[in-house]
């Protein structure tokens, strides 16, 4: 698969973040998720709007980081190349602004102004997922690595799997919603 441009550069910026986090948060003793993760709290009480955009390039831990960028290396680079940068780019912090919003809509109805993070750009990679879902419905592709189904198949699942998942354990902090 080719990198484009435009994914070249989210996956390293999401990988320096990752790197400053883990070695501030784990070696040096400082706050960076609690500063720069998506908290409900925080934008209502102290007016971090800036959360809406920084949550998108922490992450919870290694597997998650992973995750996502495989499926924006993936997936990304392909619709990238079909859409052009400008509206690729536009395309995916619409999507991971829309999730954030979501969340704290989510948790000051259901849940008062909870402080449980939201951190990762899951929102973003699933918006991709769901695009290319629409414009590659009949392409086949392996869930979990092993069993072969057409992508609109697969997004639904995934989309089944994460609302199960925003529901039932939203206290993760990771970026369900």
């Amino acid at each position: 698969i080719r990198t484009t441009p435009t994914v070249r550069w989210l996956l390293i910026i999401n990988i320096a973040a990752f790197l400053v986090q883990l070695v501030g948060d784990h070696f040096l003793g400082t706050n960076i998720l609690e500063m720069f993760s998506l908290v409900p709290s925080a934008i209502f009480d102290r007016h971090r709007y800036w959360q809406f955009l920084t949550y998108m390039f922490m992450h919870a831990d290694m597997f998650h980081i992973l995750f996502n960028m495989l499926i924006l290396w993936m997936i990304g680079s392909e619709l990238e190349a079909q859409w052009g940068a400008k509206f690729f780019i536009k395309y995916y912090f619409v999507c991971g602004l829309s999730a954030g919003l979501f969340y704290l809509g989510v948790m000051s109805i259901f849940r008062g102004q909870a402080s449980v993070p939201m951190m990762g750009s899951s929102g973003a990679v699933y918006g991709l997922l769901v695009a290319y879902g629409i414009i590659y419905s009949e392409r086949m592709m392996l869930f979990m690595m092993v069993f072969p189904m057409k992508a609109k198949h697969f997004v639904m699942i995934l989309a089944a799997i994460e609302f199960v998942s925003t529901v039932f354990y939203s206290n993760a902090g990771v970026a369900n919603a």
